[in-house]
């Protein structure tokens, strides 16, 4: 049983040595660090991706008409304007984050051209079930 108290000790100095280790990283914990570097990254995203910011002046200005003076008119303005929307998009240059790895590009390529795909079969659906209507 000697035997079993001795190993048995060195484990509770272990644990009790990391915990002190956990505690001295705690005190490492700045919060106006991590708020700058959330609103830095908030900046950098909004910079990114400011062509996807519209508000609603916006809107109304470049909305177009969409409804004809019939079914297949109206049919035919929807497809244009999702056709020029899907060519507006694929326009935009994807941009990447210096620090991100070549595999990370490659992975958010593919995820990327998965979702494109993805639209263009719900596209070519919605233009097919129209053209039946």
């Amino acid at each position: 049983m000697s035997e079993g108290t001795e190993t048995s000790e060195p484990l509770i100095q272990q644990e009790s040595a990391t915990e002190s280790q956990d505690d001295d990283s705690d005190t490492d914990f700045d919060p106006e660090e991590i708020e700058k570097e959330i609103m830095g990254n908030v900046a950098k995203l909004k910079s990114e991706h400011e062509h996807w910011l519209t508000d609603e002046i916006t809107l109304l200005k470049n909305t177009q008409k969409l409804e004809g003076s019939d079914k297949k008119e109206t049919i035919n303005l929807v497809n244009k304007a999702e056709e020029r929307e899907r060519t507006r998009r694929m326009s935009i240059p994807f941009s990447a984050d210096v620090e991100e790895t070549e595999l990370d590009i490659s992975v958010q390529s593919g995820q990327l051209s998965n979702v494109h795909q993805q639209l263009l079969h719900l596209f070519a659906i919605h233009d097919v079930s129209c053209d039946f209507n």
